[in-house]
């Protein structure tokens, strides 16, 4: 009788340390979603200012991407024209014959006669 005792008593605190470590688990996702949606409320705020500004520098802001378009333009037209010269050479190398690598030496050679 006693061993059952134990055994209930290692599963009920078996039970309970797991629903704590689950519960606690939950309590942390739960924060980190919290502070990830503070920190959206905050980036909303930045994005407007961000908008307003560019708004007030459109010009700067035009100018800057045709600049990078003309970049690009350029670096595409560049990498068009660079052609490699590929020459490739066949040579036969010949080796002298070597019983070490001949097959006909193999071991794996069954005698019939045995």
């Amino acid at each position: 009788m006693n061993i059952f005792l134990v055994i209930g008593i290692m599963v009920i605190s078996t039970f309970v340390i797991s629903f704590a470590v689950a519960g606690m688990i939950r309590l942390i996702s739960i924060s980190i979603n919290f502070l990830r949606i503070q920190k959206t409320k905050t980036t909303d705020q930045h994005e407007s200012l961000t908008e307003v500004q560019n708004e007030a520098a459109g010009q700067d802001q035009q100018l800057e991407t045709v600049a990078a378009i003309g970049l690009a333009i350029k670096l595409y037209l560049e990498d068009i024209h660079d052609y490699e010269r590929t020459i490739m050479t066949i040579q036969k190398v010949v080796r002298p014959y070597s019983p070490w690598s001949s097959k006909i030496y193999g071991l794996r050679q069954n005698p019939k006669g045995r």
